[in-house]
């Protein structure tokens, strides 16, 4: 067994709170004048594209015929443009070399959804640059864009338009999503950038760059509150972890159906209630499941599910909140963390403590 220890005592008796502010994105990416959403599934990519009206030159094979102040009968047809789109503008290559073709399933006007981002247009003090904010015109030409491909590959390469040194010639903020997982936050698609896939556990899928990744890259994250009268040990877990603890019981190893959701997730509260025990002061307190709900890893942290929905178990989120009476402002918390595997060796843990002001 391997202990988590949430070192309390001194930062309770000097008055502090041990809090760590919700992370935002700070790079402005979800900003950027062209953004690009891409989706890694079975059996195709699909690039969802807003290319932001002043881009609209870089990006010409993609505006319709209909759309041209004057009839171009020199211009290619929409097939070969397309080749060229998938050639030279927005290119995804497998490990085999093989660039893939590409498919315009969709294209019309539309203004660019609003990505909020609370610090535009302040100092990133990390960086001490501005970061940016979204153009003023919000007038976008969307498209939806698939590349198919008839076996699964192992490696993804994705190329923005280049200039002659490699880096991309126009700014492009973007997210990847290997199948409903998000590989990544909001970044800029500054250049090449290369996905390894895990079809097996597309949690696991990253980019070769350290630079482009998530900021909740753990499968398991635990969290403890401590307030005067009551500790929360909350616990976010996906379902397709638990398998190495606990049977599922699920008609199909691979989803979750609608009817399933609720007994699942209270059988996983139930199997949580009895782990990783929680004293307080020295002494083994009584669990109380507080409650359950599933989650989702979005854009800005985690996100409550608020409608039921068939789950994929390699995806699915289950947050559990334990909750332990206590007579006081608790002194010392420990919790002994039983729940390790091949894939997870270390558990990301976040303690934070109301400021107590004594009499």
């Amino acid at each position: 067994m391997q202990m988590i220890r949430a070192g309390l005592l001194l930062a309770l008796l000097l008055g502090l709170s041990l809090c760590r502010a919700d992370w935002i994105n700070l790079t402005g990416a979800e900003t950027a004048p062209n953004i690009a959403e891409i989706y890694v599934m079975d059996d195709h990519i699909r690039l969802v594209f807003e290319v932001y009206i002043g881009n609209l030159d870089r990006f010409n094979e993609l505006v319709p015929d209909a759309w041209l102040a004057e009839a171009d009968t020199s211009r290619p047809s929409l097939e070969e443009r397309m080749r060229s789109f998938a050639s030279e503008c927005f290119k995804f290559v497998i490990e085999t070399g093989e660039v893939l073709p590409a498919r315009l399933e969709l294209v019309e006007p539309r203004l660019r959804v609003d990505r909020k981002s609370p610090f535009a247009g302040m100092i990133n003090p990390l960086t001490r640059q501005r970061v940016p904010e979204a153009p003023a015109d919000k007038r976008v030409l969307y498209a939806e864009v698939v590349y198919p491909f008839t076996r699964k590959p192992e490696q993804l390469t994705m190329v923005p338009p280049l200039d002659e040194k490699g880096i991309a010639d126009v700014t492009i903020g973007f997210i990847a999503y290997h199948k409903s997982v998000p590989v990544i936050d909001f970044r800029y698609l500054g250049q090449a950038a290369k996905l390894n896939l895990d079809w097996q556990d597309p949690w696991y899928s990253r980019f070769d760059n350290p630079n482009l990744k998530r900021h909740h890259k753990s499968a398991l994250m635990s969290f403890l509150y401590v307030e005067p009268y009551e500790v929360r040990h909350e616990i976010l877990t996906r379902v397709k972890d638990l398998e190495t603890w606990m049977e599922l019981g699920l008609r199909d190893p691979e989803y979750i159906e609608i009817d399933e959701l609720e007994p699942l997730k209270q059988r996983i509260g139930e199997f949580l209630l009895g782990r990783n025990p929680v004293r307080i002061d020295g002494a083994t307190v009584k669990p109380i499941l507080d409650r359950s709900n599933y989650v989702k890893v979005g854009l800005s942290g985690i996100q409550l599910l608020e409608k039921p929905k068939r789950l994929e178990v390699s995806t699915a989120i289950v947050g559990v909140i334990i909750t332990y009476l206590t007579s006081d402002l608790p002194r010392e918390v420990t919790v002994d963390w039983e729940l390790f595997n091949d894939q997870i060796e270390r558990i990301p843990a976040t303690c934070r403590s109301s400021k107590l002001i004594r009499s």
